[in-house]
């Protein structure tokens, strides 16, 4: 599954496999973020076993990708 969303205020995209019956324990994840004032792309990756796969592994590596740009508090999801 590929999501569009906003990291730390910037245009991102999340891939996935969403648990069901269709989950691919095998797929990673990745979560790309786009600094239009950088013009950066930064891409971070991990694989579902080292996350516990699903959203729960794509939420992980989106805080990781946030703490690129704020820190940690800052990238809480309320």
């Amino acid at each position: 599954m590929h999501e569009p969303l906003v990291v730390a205020e910037r245009p991102a995209w999340v891939r996935y496999s969403p648990l069901g019956a269709q989950h691919r324990t095998w797929s990673s994840v990745a979560v790309s973020v786009y600094d239009a004032e950088t013009e950066t792309v930064y891409r971070v990756h991990g694989s579902i076993g080292s996350l516990r796969g699903g959203p729960m592994a794509a939420e992980k590596l989106i805080a990781i990708a946030c703490s690129l740009f704020l820190g940690e508090s800052e990238c809480a999801q309320p």
